[in-house]
């Protein structure tokens, strides 16, 4: 029995650690457990940990949070009572997450320390002190790990540029389980949103063409999966649009649940991100491939509507599986598209299907598992 730690900062948006955790539930041979601290310390979320049998947590102070979180993962892994195989790996998925559990490797018996890094920025934060650290802490973790998994070349370049540490990097896509999406009817003209509600999304112009889509008399509805910190300010947009009959807001829901249930029931899968904006970390617009909100979207066989973040997106509409917009005329235009002709609906719903394949849990995470393994 092989003892896996999945560790990061959450949200109560759920993210790729919990495909990771749907993964290993569900193989033979794994003992998983979740370790997880608050991504905002102020949030009123617990620290906790979870196995596949029950979940312990704690709140902590959260000007201490950061600096004491490694000892109170220890704490809670103790208070679980479940006697935990010293053969393992740790798979961290940001760099102070690392730092602790790299910590803690010879008390908890750990083989291998994995550093996931799921997005590559050079300014994460505007605060330069605050930057900086972050930076040391990033190249700590990239140097100190067993294996390096990243979805972009691009760090490895800039944190790597001798290629001193390049033998235990490993280039990875975003996943799903395409065979576990359930087929059922689609709502008619239903559109779908699910992620996090944060500075990273703008919804004025999608907001503003679906408000013509409803001068227009062309019949839809928006449904909003997730929450964040610009969840008010939404919220307040659609109140003043008149929109709240249009609109729902659904809350946040297992990704499991979304990924092979809900998003099925959608016609069209939208992902209003932001143009580029120097208050926003960088990492947002130096991807090479389509995002996981995306894939995700694909696997649905939802044809998507979103805003180009960088040159991978093209693909979206070379492949024909969705439309590239830029602004609120080219919202309405791209969605008045789908929401009357049911021939582009139908072929665009088949490409996305079809490509989502090359993003299968199967073909992408098992070779890199065994790769990892103590």
């Amino acid at each position: 029995m092989t003892t896996v730690f999945l560790v990061s900062h959450y949200t109560p948006t759920q993210g790729i650690i919990d495909k990771f955790k749907e993964y290993f539930y569900s193989k033979k041979g794994f003992r998983t457990y979740l370790v997880q601290h608050p991504l905002y310390p102020s949030s009123g979320l617990p620290s906790r940990v979870v196995s596949q049998n029950r979940e312990v947590t704690t709140h902590l102070p959260a000007g201490l949070q950061f600096a004491i979180e490694g000892f109170a993962s220890l704490f809670l892994l103790k208070k679980l009572g479940e006697k935990i195989n010293k053969a393992g790996i740790a798979l961290c998925f940001d760099p102070l997450a690392f730092l602790h559990m790299f910590l803690l490797k010879r008390t908890l018996g750990i083989k291998k320390v994995v550093y996931y890094n799921m997005d590559f920025s050079t300014q994460r934060f505007e605060n330069k002190f605050m930057n900086a650290m972050y930076r040391l802490i990033d190249r700590f973790a990239y140097k100190k790990s067993d294996f390096f998994v990243s979805v972009t070349e691009e760090y490895i370049n800039y944190t790597d540029p001798k290629g001193k540490y390049r033998d235990k990097n490993i280039i990875i896509r975003h996943f799903v389980e395409t065979k576990l999406v359930k087929k059922v009817a689609k709502q008619k003209n239903s559109i779908v949103f699910a992620g996090t509600l944060s500075k990273t999304i703008d919804f004025e112009p999608l907001l503003l063409a679906v408000r013509k889509l409803k001068d227009s008399e062309i019949k839809f509805v928006l449904d909003i999966y997730g929450t964040g910190t610009n969840e008010p300010k939404v919220r307040r947009k659609v109140k003043s649009l008149g929109l709240n009959k249009e609109v729902a807001f659904k809350g946040t829901v297992e990704n499991k649940k979304l990924v092979r249930e809900i998003l099925p029931r959608y016609e069209i899968a939208v992902a209003p991100y932001i143009s580029k904006d120097k208050s926003v970390s960088d990492h947002m617009f130096r991807g090479i491939d389509l995002t996981s909100k995306l894939v995700e979207y694909l696997a649905a066989g939802t044809p998507i509507v979103t805003t180009r973040l960088f040159p991978a997106f093209d693909v979206i509409e070379e492949k024909r599986f969705g439309f590239l917009v830029s602004n609120k005329d080219e919202w309405y235009s791209a969605l008045k598209n789908l929401l009357t002709d049911d021939n582009t609906l139908k072929t665009y719903s088949e490409n996305a299907s079809r490509y989502a394949k090359r993003y299968d849990t199967e073909t992408v995470l098992t070779p890199i598992v065994k790769k990892v393994l103590p």
